[in-house]
């Protein structure tokens, strides 16, 4: 089957052919390399999508000045790309100066902006800088909802990043009107097993056993193991299955099952980046493992 991605070389052969029959047009030469950047990020190629933005950036300026929507769009990318690529700093970075244009050039409370903070906040957490990474997740969910309306679907992402901080900050019985909020927005258009409905599922599983519902937790991640289709969110995928491990774990006959599961988080983990949040995840998981062997027989621990 033929991916989105195949026709791009050519295209992007077409394109810059295009532009220099047109003269050099330092915008579209910009343009060009931004849209080559974002198919090699797309997929997974993050050093060349760099090299592309990188370099579309001085082009960008020169065509529209420093303080412009389109060098804007192109610090956005560059930071999506150095989040993908592991390089956290890097990418608050470039997110924080392409806030900092948006916030003159649109002013602080338009659509564009939350995603911007959506980004930022994304680095930070990745960081474990938890407290800031909540203030940017809770501003682009107020800039976001004003824009679209309570009952848009395409503010769950935005709603999913928050409850997640919330967790991380011991607040679980706060983040579930969020994520049945976002479950519920995103079933109006997908169906029920398309794999963005992963990360809500998860969360609220996560959430449930960490106010001692085993029952439900287990209900929600079960589902969250189910809807999974393809590599989409593997990571988010990887943390249920370690929580479902836990919620599993004093049920009879469950704890070989349990086990399982969480020594295939393990070894995703162990394939994903160095950043302080995946460092962390990973040794929770190992610890839980050395603490819980796969015997039966052995006795019930707390999970």
């Amino acid at each position: 089957m033929q991916s989105k991605y195949d026709l791009v070389p050519s295209l992007n052969e077409e394109a810059a052919a295009a532009i220099v029959r047109m003269g050099g047009d330092v915008n579209l030469e910009g343009q060009r390399r931004v849209n080559l950047g974002l198919s090699l990020s797309g997929q997974g190629k993050y050093d060349e999508a760099l090299r592309e933005l990188d370099s579309a950036l001085p082009l960008l300026e020169n065509a529209h000045g420093r303080m412009s929507r389109e060098v804007a769009r192109c610090l956005h990318w560059i930071g999506t790309a150095h989040l993908g690529r592991g390089n956290e700093e890097e990418a608050w970075n470039a997110y924080h100066q392409g806030l900092e244009i948006d916030e003159v050039v649109l002013g602080s409370h338009h659509p564009d902006v939350a995603s911007l903070l959506d980004g930022a906040g994304s680095a930070r957490y990745f960081q474990l800088r938890i407290e800031e990474a909540g203030a940017y997740f809770e501003r682009a969910v107020r800039i976001k909802e004003d824009a679209l309306g309570p009952d848009s679907p395409l503010l769950a992402g935005y709603l999913n990043n928050l409850a997640t901080i919330r967790i991380e900050q011991g607040r679980p019985r706060d983040v579930l009107p969020h994520l049945q909020r976002a479950l519920s927005l995103l079933a109006k258009e997908l169906d029920s097993k398309n794999p963005r409905l992963v990360y809500p599922l998860a969360g609220l599983g996560e959430a449930y056993l960490a106010l001692g519902d085993r029952q439900q937790a287990r209900e929600y991640l079960e589902r969250a193991l189910d809807v999974r289709g393809d590599a989409y969110a593997s990571r988010a995928l990887a943390w249920a299955q370690f929580n479902l491990a836990k919620a599993l774990w004093d049920s009879p006959g469950a704890r070989r099952r349990g086990h399982a599961l969480a020594l295939e988080a393990r070894d995703v983990y162990r394939k994903s980046g160095n950043s302080p949040l995946e460092v962390r995840n990973l040794r929770r998981i190992e610890q839980w493992l050395t603490e819980h062997p796969a015997d039966e027989g052995s006795k019930t621990t707390s999970p």
